[in-house]
């Protein structure tokens, strides 16, 4: 059994504060049907009548949300044209997200702002009153009967919802609805309050198979707002040596990776620089010997799933660039075995790629980082639009002649390529017989999951089976790699599996094989050099 090394794509998962209404699958058992029982159309219109009117085209509320036992303030001001900003405030640091029309916005903990084009708007109706805000068609609705949810009197209701059959139960005092029931999720309004005679839910419990959502509203004010309160924030940017915009940065290159020296706090250590993180990372230990200040709750997923908390750095410092303060998750690392020798506490994620350009040369093993402001590029390089909606690029790329997928640039793998199984067994046609000398001639197709011996990579965390294969050619931008060895990813679920969202991973080997690399988040870029 053969044994090859493939550090792990880290991905962060933070609490999931945005709260868009339910989804669902469960269903709530409803009493047998009585002839004393209302007709949908006197529920519907006895509900309209209760709700109340908004009065104003603009609202703020406050209020906090809970999650896996971790509890988040909020703070939205929105609009009925879907213009919103909300602000979350945990226990170590702040995050927003927002709409201003045009666009959708997010701002993590670290100051990082991503915007791209709105797709769908929600009213501040649907936001604050929640699903009483719904307009269900009472032609396609029927009324099941009565029964008692949470020591209330309901009627329930069978309507459709968005493509699936809702089970909807209306309070008989209040005519309020009380709970939903769709999917594989459940909706509960425990409670609510009158604000200028509006019926707002203060008490919302939302659940489905894997997790629990607990929100509260404390406090609703309908005023006008200006328009400026939508604008997404400035991106914060580091801070650069006095009258610099470029900082060039020595690095070691363990097994092909990217270690840089770096300070905490003062204190030196040593960052694995890593594009196919989505967040930075320090190991719990380093946060603790460090005397670090942490607090919540923080899950990272590598080859498995990581446990542990969200600690602040006050002063980060690499090659005289420095974020002041830096937000990083603190969970055991556990590095594979190859490079847990080499000193490394930490990972640099999104949080470095996103404010800077970031030149990368494997041959002269340094970077560059440059403030996007300072930044033109004016190189015959091939440049490849990048997706970075998950904090990781992702590029359009094709193996073989024209075979297609969708591959993350991840310069923490030091793997040449890695495929998942479901995009390699789509693409046989395009491995070559890596026993053979000159494969250009003979041109065999060997790649059958049954001719391969088994294979184990490693990722931090643990270790996952694959298969080698040599692809005929891996065609990135207007650059073409042939003969490339392959790693096939055999996991069916989970990290590095064939439920991924992307078909595979360019890693550290094929970067490598280029003059230079430029990782341009600001612009959405990879610029590939040779």
């Amino acid at each position: 059994m053969s044994r090859r090394f493939l550090l792990a794509i880290l991905v962060v998962t933070a609490a999931a504060f945005a709260v868009q209404g339910p989804c669902a699958l469960y269903t709530y058992p409803a009493a047998a049907a009585s002839s004393n029982l209302p007709s949908v159309q006197v529920i519907f219109k006895k509900h309209r009548d209760s709700l109340g009117r908004l009065p104003s085209l603009a609202a703020h509320w406050t209020g906090s949300i809970t999650e896996d036992g971790q509890t988040a303030r909020y703070d939205i001001t929105a609009t009925r044209d879907g213009r919103y900003r909300r602000l979350y405030v945990l226990p170590m640091a702040s995050q927003a997200e927002g709409n201003n029309g045009p666009l959708d916005w997010e701002q993590d903990a670290n100051g990082n702002v991503r915007t791209i084009p709105a797709e769908h708007h929600t009213s501040m109706d649907a936001r604050l009153v929640r699903l009483n805000d719904f307009t269900f068609d009472a032609a396609t609705s029927a009324v099941l009967g009565s029964s008692n949810l949470d020591g209330h009197k309901v009627f329930s209701v069978s309507a459709p919802l968005h493509g699936d059959t809702a089970i909807v139960y209306y309070d008989a005092a209040t005519w309020l609805i009380d709970g939903v029931d769709v999917g594989s999720q459940t909706v509960r309004y425990r409670s609510y309050r009158r604000f200028a005679g509006v019926a707002v839910p203060i008490d919302i419990q939302e659940t489905t198979a894997n997790k629990s959502l607990a929100i509260t509203v404390d406090n609703v004010d309908f005023a006008p707002t200006t328009v400026s309160a939508f604008e997404p924030p400035q991106q914060r940017e580091p801070l650069f040596p006095k009258g610099s915009t470029r900082v060039v940065v020595n690095f070691d290159a363990p097994h092909g990776l990217i270690v840089c020296a770096v300070k905490v706090n003062g204190h030196p250590e040593r960052f694995l620089v890593d594009s196919g993180s989505t967040t930075s990372i320090i190991d719990l230990d380093a946060a603790q010997r460090l005397g670090l200040p942490q607090g919540g709750h923080s899950k990272v997923e590598g080859a498995t799933t990581f446990v542990g908390t969200v600690a602040r750095i006050d002063s980060f410092e690499m090659a005289g660039i420095s974020f002041e303060p830096l937000y990083v998750q603190a969970v055991p690392l556990r590095l594979p075995s190859k490079i847990a020798h080499e000193g490394i506490d930490g990972v640099l994620g999104y949080d470095l790629f996103s404010a800077l350009v970031v030149r990368i040369s494997y041959k002269n093993a340094h970077l560059e980082l440059s403030l996007p402001s300072g930044f033109t590029y004016g190189g015959n390089g091939s440049i490849v639009r990048a997706d970075l909606a998950k904090h990781i690029p992702i590029i359009v790329a094709s193996v073989g002649k024209d075979h297609t997928g969708s591959f993350s640039i991840d310069t923490g793998s030091t793997a040449k390529l890695v495929l998942y199984k479901h995009f390699a067994d789509a693409n046989s046609i395009d491995f070559l017989n890596p026993t053979e000398h000159d494969i250009g001639i003979f041109q065999e197709f060997i790649y059958d999951p049954e001719d391969f011996s088994p294979s184990t990579a490693s990722a931090a965390g643990g270790e996952f089976p694959t298969r080698h294969a040599v692809l005929d050619r891996l065609n990135l931008g207007t650059f073409s790699l042939p003969d490339l060895p392959t790693e096939i990813v055999m996991r069916e679920e989970g990290a590095f599996a064939s439920d991924s969202s992307t078909d595979g991973i360019v890693g550290g080997g094929s970067l490598a094989m280029f003059d230079a690399v430029f990782l341009d988040y600001p612009e959405s870029r990879i610029i590939l050099e040779k």
